[in-house]
């Protein structure tokens, strides 16, 4: 891949499209993902990352600082690094840990799926734009997070081959500490009632971690095996809330990734 990784550009609503804005990286957002690969057969690898200058990327030719930008390089992250089926040990200890057989699912590609946001979702945030629909997010938002301000909240039918043990979403602060709840929502009579409401969660890192969501996941059986081959869903929306705590909160989470463990206790 190339991949533009320059970061001052806003979104013009009215035009439809980025526009190079040099003063947008002076509040830039750090630790976003850029590549992601998913699908190799365990094997060996080697990952090669150049830095490499071209014109076509020169967003500075009009402030006449040609030739030069800054790179940043946080980490490259490699999920499931061992084939467990190979080695029983292993199997047993992901066992123990209910960390065998689990599998990674990007928010956003559960969100695209859904060609929407499900109600009770409120409007998203993009960097560059601010608030989002639903329209926004799917032509503008970013590849692979959603984002969620103070006060927004996200909701997500979930699907599946198998009932998972156990469902975990991956987090991440983007600024300050972040405190969020998930649940799942009801509509009784026109109105949306959150239940299964965990205490207050808090995420005070850049990097992703998973927190467990597994009891606001109700499961049933699809009747007919839906277009995607999917055996079960989520009889209700799950649903994720940046809590706004006072007027001062400014902080934004990403929600990453969904991770679901299998963990089959046959030997």
């Amino acid at each position: 891949w190339i991949v533009d990784t320059y970061y001052g550009y806003r979104y013009d609503t009215s035009a439809g499209k980025w526009k190079v804005d040099p003063s947008k990286g002076e509040d830039a957002l750090y630790q976003i993902p850029v590549i992601r690969y998913s699908g190799l057969k365990y094997a060996t690898y080697k990952v090669t990352i150049t830095p490499v200058y071209s014109s076509l990327f020169d967003h500075n030719k009009e402030q006449n600082i040609e030739n030069s930008y800054n790179f940043y390089l946080d980490a490259v992250r490699i999920y499931n690094p061992i084939n467990v089926e190979q080695n029983q040990i292993i199997k047993d200890v992901y066992k123990a840990d209910a960390e065998y057989k689990s599998t990674f699912k990007e928010i956003r590609d559960i969100i695209i799926e859904a060609k929407g946001f499900e109600e009770p979702s409120t409007e998203v945030y993009i960097d560059g734009v601010g608030d989002a629909d639903w329209e926004l997010y799917k032509d503008a938002g970013p590849s692979h997070e959603l984002y969620l301000a103070p006060g927004q909240k996200i909701a997500m039918t979930l699907y599946a081959n198998e009932i998972p043990t156990s469902v975990r979403i991956g987090v991440k602060s983007i600024q300050d500490s972040v405190r969020f709840t998930a649940g799942f929502s009801v509509n009784e009579s026109g109105q949306w009632k959150e239940y299964m409401i965990t205490p207050i969660m808090i995420c005070n890192t850049a990097t992703d971690l998973y927190y467990d969501i597994t009891e606001q996941c109700v499961w049933e059986k699809i009747e007919n095996t839906d277009e995607n081959g999917y055996k079960y869903k989520t009889t209700y929306p799950v649903t994720i809330t940046n809590i706004l705590e006072n007027s001062e909160n400014s902080s934004i989470i990403s929600l990453t990734q969904l991770k679901y463990v299998i963990n089959d206790t046959a030997q």
